[in-house]
């Protein structure tokens, strides 16, 4: 204790009788005791006031990111030996049933990520996509792959494994012999055994490698609709084109399953006779090849399952085709269920489809088969089940054994060169951004001060993925500030070498930028479009940027987007967003002035004392509702507030749910 301290205690607890006269003064020696006591407690003992210590900063992590965004790591592989594949990420299944029965891709929808495998069929890295999405669909058009398939992001990662996810899904029922268990028409012979699914249980036990030859399977036999073999190849359509194959040796056969283009559960078979007669419909023996065949993911078989066909010799099956004998191909539409095939109709869209256009009721064209004639050992055989002629309801190819064993000129040469180039690995994204143009005060936070629409396409290389060109484009959609307000952005993961050339087609032209379309004195590539938002509303700029092979995970759309606030003031007032560095030009004092909260030695920036952002991006979004004038976004979009209080682990997609 201090001498003070001491006395204190003493003239205040001490028991002493004491006169009226002695008590006053008792009481004004303590007071005056606690009054000397008090200011030494402030002053020190030497009587110099102590410095008041500054409050501490809150952290870093006590401030939310406010990212729209997440990143995944992705893991896929198909299980490939010489064969690529482009694939996509949707956040929704992609494909879409008619009422035909038909599976299709939907028109107009876009996916989250676009990339290329490498030539084992194999993709890994890293991935950005919008923070509300929680299961991915993936999905690729090229055959030999499952698609669609649907993943759940799991501890920020997806996976999938081929090979492993076929080995999981395959039939594991035992297999029962159709004579005893199953029905099947009279008229059909069967080369096997199968289970209540379809599974023939004489697949052979290796799936036939995926190569080039599906690339031209996949282009000749074309699901898209202006590129239809009817419409490219019409003269393969011709009545004197014939798609029953001529053997001209003797030689073994095996029939590879290679896509089904419909949901139906088709049965799929063939038939011999001599080459030199005209099959009739009483007189072939139709065999049964693949009792099951859908693009279902119950699916009986998989993409490059094959089967050995054996020839019937009218008393006993034969493991080597003859020479001299033809043969053709038939498809039941919907002939299995429930582990049984059903007699076909007759007539009517159910009956058989036979490349032997005569068996056909009406007689049409239901088959299109073409040699490869680069291997002279590969038919492909495409089905058309209805009447839309893309020939794509079922395809498959026969893998010849012997070189030449087809007939020359009984069927047409399949087109080739036909294998994926860079321009078909391109993905576009879209989205908003939003801001509040009073930074470094709070504003309103109604953020519509600035709002502008973005699109970006995105050129990358195959196997790579290597950034080679960006189309970006930006609209300036609202203004509802008073200011002059300019808009760039800056790509600040990549340096001036890695950009070729910029150029920038739009309305005015920023006063900021030099004739190479960027700002000087900048360490990273910046683009400056406007300096006043009012002059250029509903206009659209479109910047091309030739890229030489940047990363494709170090330009993600839209990169690192800032508005310059009051133009006609000065350059240095930027607005980014929340934790997106300034660039070069900012204005380094007005750091932690007015209610900005930002640290720039920790890199925190662009974030309000209260907790708020000074800016948005709002990926995947069209015409995002203009914010009401003067109501903050809490109150426009209820989900805001919860989102941000959960530091995003709620309500992530609050900003598809306003308040009405």
């Amino acid at each position: 204790l201090s001498p003070i301290s001491v006395s204190l205690h003493f003239y205040t607890f001490r028991f002493i009788p004491l006169n009226m006269k002695d008590l006053t003064k008792c009481v004004l020696i303590t007071a005056t005791l606690f009054v000397l006591y008090s200011c030494m407690d402030k002053n020190g003992l030497n009587g110099a006031p102590e410095p008041t210590p500054e409050p501490e900063k809150p952290s870093v992590e006590d401030y939310f990111d406010f990212n729209t965004m997440q990143t995944i790591k992705v893991n896929i592989d198909y299980g490939f030996n010489d064969y690529l594949v482009l694939f996509e990420l949707f956040d929704e299944n992609p494909t879409e049933e008619p009422e035909d029965g038909s599976i299709i891709k939907k028109e107009n929808i876009k996916g989250l990520f676009k990339a290329s495998t490498d030539k084992s069929g194999r993709f890994s890295g890293n991935v950005t996509i919008p923070a509300r999405t929680e299961k991915i669909w993936l999905y690729s058009d090229y055959l030999g792959t499952v698609s669609p398939i649907e993943l759940t992001i799991k501890d920020k990662s997806i996976s999938f494994n081929q090979n492993d996810y076929i080995a999981s899904h395959r039939d594991r029922t035992r297999a029962v012999t159709p004579v005893n268990e199953f029905k099947y028409p009279d008229e059909y012979k069967i080369l096997g055994d199968w289970s209540e699914s379809g599974k023939p249980t004489y697949l052979l036990p290796k799936a036939n490698t995926p190569d080039y030859i599906l690339y031209n399977i996949k282009e000749t036999y074309s699901t898209v609709k202006s590129k239809y073999i009817s419409v490219v190849h019409p003269e393969f359509l011709d009545d004197n084109v014939k798609s029953d194959i001529i053997l001209a040796k003797a030689t073994k056969i095996k029939l590879v399953f290679v896509n089904s283009g419909a949901s139906l559960k088709n049965v799929m078979g063939y038939y011999t006779y001599p080459k030199d007669e005209v099959p009739e419909g009483n007189k072939i023996t139709k065999i049964i090849a693949f009792p099951n065949i859908t693009a279902t993911q119950n699916a009986s078989v998989f993409p490059c399952d094959q089967v050995a066909l054996k020839y019937w010799d009218g008393t006993q099956f034969q493991d080597e085709f003859p020479a001299g004998v033809a043969i053709g191909f038939f498809l039941q539409p919907g002939g299995f269920s429930n582990g049984s095939i059903s007699n076909p109709d007759k007539s009517g869209w159910k009956s058989n489809k036979y490349s032997s256009t005569n068996l056909n009721e009406p007689k049409q064209k239901r088959t299109i088969s073409l040699l490869d004639k680069t291997s002279a050992q590969i038919v492909t055989i495409g089905f058309e089940d209805k009447d839309d002629n893309n020939f794509s309801d079922a395809t498959f190819y026969l893998d010849i054994e012997q070189k030449d064993a087809v007939e020359k000129n009984t069927i047409p040469d399949l087109p080739d060169e036909n294998a994926p180039t860079p321009d078909d690995n391109v993905q576009t994204t879209f989205g908003t951004l939003t801001y509040e143009d009073k930074w470094p005060e709070e504003g309103d936070y109604d953020m519509n001060d600035v709002m502008i629409d973005y699109e970006s396409t995105i050129y990358k290389t195959l196997e790579t993925n290597k950034i080679t060109k960006i189309i970006d484009k930006f609209t300036p959609r609202h203004n509802g500030g008073i200011y002059n307000n300019g808009f760039g952005y800056q790509l600040t993961n990549i340096t001036y070498t890695d950009v070729k050339s910029i150029t920038i087609e739009g309305p005015e032209r920023s006063t900021f930028i030099g004739n190479d379309n960027m700002e000087s004195g900048q360490t990273y590539p910046t683009v400056l479009l406007f300096d006043n938002i009012k002059n250029v509303i509903g206009k659209t700029y479109t910047v091309t940027i030739e890229i030489a092979n940047a990363d494709y995970n170090k330009l993600i759309p839209p990169y690192n987007p800032f508005i310059i606030c009051s133009t006609d003031q000065g350059r240095g007032k930027e607005v980014h967003l929340v934790n997106y560095p300034p660039t070069d030009k900012a204005d380094n004092n007005l750091w932690s002035t007015g209610e900005d909260a930002s640290q720039p030695e920790h890199n925190l920036f662009y974030v309000s004392n209260d907790n708020m952002p000074f800016a948005i991006h709002l990926p995947d979004v069209k015409d995002f509702p203009v914010p009401a004038e003067k109501v903050r976004i809490t109150t426009a979009y209820p989900g805001f507030a919860e989102w941000v209080r959960s530091s995003g682990a709620q309500n992530k997609d609050w900003y598809l749910h306003k308040n009405e």
